[in-house]
């Protein structure tokens, strides 16, 4: 029963990239058997104040339910975030090397359905619908690549992870399987024109110079900042030669226009509600421009759904996981790859949302699981 429990938490985290309702009736079988088991517990964590930041977190979260402009919707919603929670909670349980090893096979395999989808034009025509949003099917996140940011939103943090462990370990097999997903995810980004990522990862980069030899971060800084100092505009024209990105005006117009003034006229506290962006877009907006589907910032879709009381404590909880993993990375090499991971969705974040879209959000918080979770079989 005990290796059943496991095995079962490892698939359901392998599954996420790939199949989303397989995903979840496999986690939901391994918490049971968890429970069972008594190994799983929602009280035992590394401090007292992640505890109560993560009750925090479920708390100002119920609370933008309860005072949604859509109290059905965002119920319904919130129960999709309690949801994330049971994937960190089960992620803190499970050996750290191999929830990652889970990670890089299911992101593989994602990788792999989306280049057959570019090679082949395959798409599959059924699949269910959430909140309009999210597609539940065989293909998971792949499917619709092509129309979304999906898979530069997982890249972004399944990459830094990837070649962290791809750097250490020692098995021939894991090596090869890891350079695998690395070029083929590669190659899966292409169509995407993943504006946000490439920004990240150039950061990303630089701060892994820096945390290294402060001298080769500030040599690559200036290397970057050289041809910007000779022409300013080709910085913004590589960017929209590579991506196709003209401007972000429309983000900003969004968040300056929209959901800041009518976040602080309707409820700074609790926000619209959660799940709940698209249809305040479209009750709120009036005659201003704005994007309607979600605010392209994981920063203002927080603060519009779950006003003030829920950005406070999401990057409470956000940070402090950040802060964890900074800070053990010389105990246990898996948490420098856990580090970037994190940074890079919160660096992705400045101009994407993510939570919203349930499988990222379930890698998101697979993640933040990884970095609370106690050394169990740490490697020097």
């Amino acid at each position: 029963m005990n290796k059943i429990a496991e095995r079962s938490g490892l698939l359901s985290i392998l599954l996420i990239p790939v199949s989303l309702p397989l995903a979840v009736i496999t986690l939901l079988f391994s918490l049971v058997l968890f429970i069972k088991e008594k190994r799983l517990s929602f009280f035992t964590l590394n401090s007292k104040l992640l505890f109560i930041i993560i009750l925090s977190v479920i708390f100002s979260v119920f609370l933008s339910a309860v005072f949604s402009i859509n109290k059905s919707k965002s119920a319904l919603a919130f129960v999709v975030f309690i949801l994330y929670f049971l994937v960190l909670f089960l992620v803190k349980e499970l050996n750290k090397e191999k929830v990652i090893k889970a990670l890089i096979v299911g992101s593989l395999i994602g990788s792999l359905f989306a280049v057959s989808q570019m090679i082949f034009n395959f798409i599959p025509n059924i699949k269910l619908e959430i909140f309009g949003k999210i597609p539940l099917s065989i293909g998971g996140m792949a499917i619709g690549f092509q129309k979304n940011n999906s898979l530069p939103r997982l890249f972004v943090m399944i990459f830094p992870i990837s070649i962290v462990f791809l750097k250490y370990e020692k098995n021939t097999y894991w090596k090869y399987l890891s350079i695998s997903f690395l070029i083929i995810a590669t190659i899966a980004l292409i169509p995407t024109k993943p504006f946000g990522a490439i920004l990240a990862f150039l950061i990303l980069f630089l701060i892994f110079l820096f945390l290294k030899d402060w001298r080769f971060g500030l040599g690559f800084m200036l290397l970057i900042l050289i041809p910007v100092f000779i022409k300013p505009a080709i910085l913004g024209e590589f960017m929209e030669s590579v991506t196709g990105y003209s401007s972000i005006a429309a983000r900003i117009n969004t968040w300056i226009n929209f959901v800041l003034p009518v976040i602080l006229k309707k409820n700074l506290l609790t926000g619209f509600g959660i799940g709940c962006y698209t249809e305040a877009a479209k009750t709120f907006a009036m005659n201003i421009s704005v994007m309607k589907n979600h605010p392209h910032s994981i920063y203002f879709y927080i603060l519009a759904e779950t006003g003030i009381l829920g950005f406070i404590s999401i990057f409470s909880l956000i940070f402090t996981t950040l802060f964890i993993s900074f800070k053990n990375r010389e105990k246990n090499y898996l948490y420098t790859g856990i580090f970037f991971a994190i940074l890079g969705f919160l660096l992705e974040g400045l101009i994407t949302s993510y939570l919203e879209y349930i499988p990222i959000g379930m890698i998101v918080f697979s993640v933040l699981g990884l970095a609370i979770q106690k050394n169990k079989n740490p490697k020097e």
